[in-house]
Order: C-alpha cells, then structure tokens, then sequence
C-alpha cells in the first residue's frame, strides 16, 4: 500500500452497512463483498462476541454465530447509544458507543485485508 492511505466509506444504516474504498489502480470507488451472492455487497449491521476465539465477528457470520450458539446479537447501535444502552459480557460492561466503535473497526479490518488481498 502506498504511504498515501487508504480512502475508505461506510454506509451504515439500521439493518445494514456497505463499505468501500477508493481503487487507485481502477481510479473509482469499489465495494467490499462479504458474504452470499445475493446481497454479498450489503453486511448485516450486527455484532457478537465469539467466545471460542474470544473476538468479535460482525455481519452475516456474526448472525449465524448467535443463532447457532444462543451467544447475544448486539444490532440497532444507534438507537441504544442515544438511549445510553449498556451490555454486559463475560461480566465486563460496555456501552453501546463502544460496541459501534467495535463494529467499525471491524468493518475497517475487512477493508483494509480486501485491499492489501487485491493489491490496491
């Protein structure tokens, strides 16, 4: 990567979030895929905590996690951060504002290894 940075945006909206990041070599905005081939462009605005790997995983896998272990979904970030929302796991306390810095730095993660991956 060049020393120049990556350009990156976020559409976060309440089901769902896209990210994408400026192409230097196709000279445009690209979205990042992350997950199935219908809506592979969309990810599912949700957090979980992995207790196996002890991270946190976000989007469609971080749905399938919960549903499959019983593990909290966290999702409708903005509305709990209004409200002051606070969670608690494995008997440390966060808040809603923290959780939502979780997820975009998530998002910033998946990003940053879609593009070095591709060489942008």
């Amino acid at each position: 990567m060049d020393k120049r940075g990556l350009i990156i945006g976020i559409d976060y909206a309440g089901k769902y979030c896209q990210a994408s990041y400026y192409s230097k070599r196709h000279e445009r905005p690209e979205s990042i895929s992350y997950g199935g081939e219908t809506m592979r462009y969309l990810i599912p605005t949700a957090l979980c905590y992995n207790h196996e790997t002890k991270d946190w995983i976000i989007g469609q896998p971080a749905v399938e996690y919960a549903e499959k272990t019983g593990e909290r979904l966290y999702k409708d970030f903005l509305e709990n951060v209004f409200l002051g929302g606070i969670c608690s796991i494995n008997g440390q306390e966060y808040s809603y504002t923290q959780l939502l810095a979780v997820f975009f730095g998530k998002i910033i993660e998946l990003t940053q290894m879609a593009t070095s991956v591709m060489g942008v």
